[in-house]
């Protein structure tokens, strides 16, 4: 290849828009979105798409940081941060191969893998659990990391477990980022203490959807929560009540409303 030409390749490769552009493609998707195409088949139970972006970040300086913004951008299930931990920290049960916790996290363990955690923008997958096949114990480790949440810049996250360990894991989700936030769990005691606080966690909502709860349940969470958003345009739930229903009225960016409305 003549040198002029190698020199030019070179030049295009360091522009952050054109290296943005082809991990993008290579990520399958260009926006954050829960609603992603499937990925490649994986190759022995490892997805092509994000094995390359991970050996393309741990190519050189230039593609570095760019790769693993779109690596991590969007994750389908925690089981990443739990796999960035050390080795000895972490590891599958030998029949049902859930992921369990062996050791202690320290400090240092988690600012080992804060450079990953800034960068995700989106959780979970419709229809798929972002808990992944780890364990309520490692679950509730992954409580214990020093900072106010877990990915403190998450914009948008699906969540469909309800357990109280992992009801708890969620709350330390809910950063004040978060504008998309779809549940399909069965209301417990906690999860709705944990949905009543929403309007002040989470104020730059715009998208909310719940399944799973009955109609009684939900209406405390509709009039403590739905009253708190003002850029709220898509709301699905199973019902709502008189104060909730007016505030509603009164939202500029609203496009689509699905509840019953209970008086």
């Amino acid at each position: 290849m003549p040198l002029t030409i190698a020199l030019l390749m070179h030049s295009c490769l360091q522009i952050c828009e054109v290296l943005r552009n082809i991990f993008s493609a290579l990520n399958n998707y260009e926006d954050i979105t829960l609603d992603v195409q499937e990925p490649s088949r994986p190759v022995d139970g490892v997805d092509v798409r994000r094995q390359t972006l991970a050996r393309l970040a741990r190519t050189c300086r230039t593609f570095s940081e760019l790769a693993l913004d779109v690596l991590w951008a969007h994750i389908d299930t925690l089981n990443p941060v739990v796999q960035c931990l050390p080795r000895h920290v972490w590891s599958r049960h030998r029949h049902s191969r859930s992921l369990k916790i062996d050791s202690c996290v320290l400090i240092v363990h988690w600012r080992g893998i804060e450079k990953y955690l800034i960068r995700v923008r989106a959780l979970g997958k419709l229809g798929r659990s972002a808990m992944g096949d780890m364990s309520q114990e490692l679950a509730h480790t992954l409580c214990s990391h020093p900072w106010p949440f877990l990915l403190p810049r998450l914009e948008k996250l699906s969540w469909s477990d309800s357990s109280h360990e992992s009801t708890h894991l969620l709350s330390n989700l809910l950063s004040p980022t978060l504008t998309e936030l779809h549940l399909h769990a069965t209301g417990n005691l906690f999860m709705l203490s944990v949905l009543s606080n929403l309007g002040v966690t989470c104020p730059l909502m715009k998208s909310f959807s719940t399944t799973g709860f009955n109609s009684a349940a939900s209406i405390p969470v509709s009039k403590a929560v739905v009253c708190g958003w003002h850029q709220l345009k898509t709301l699905s739930t199973e019902a709502i009540d008189g104060p909730a229903l007016f505030h509603l009225s009164t939202l500029p960016f609203l496009t689509t409303c699905n509840s019953h409305f209970y008086p």
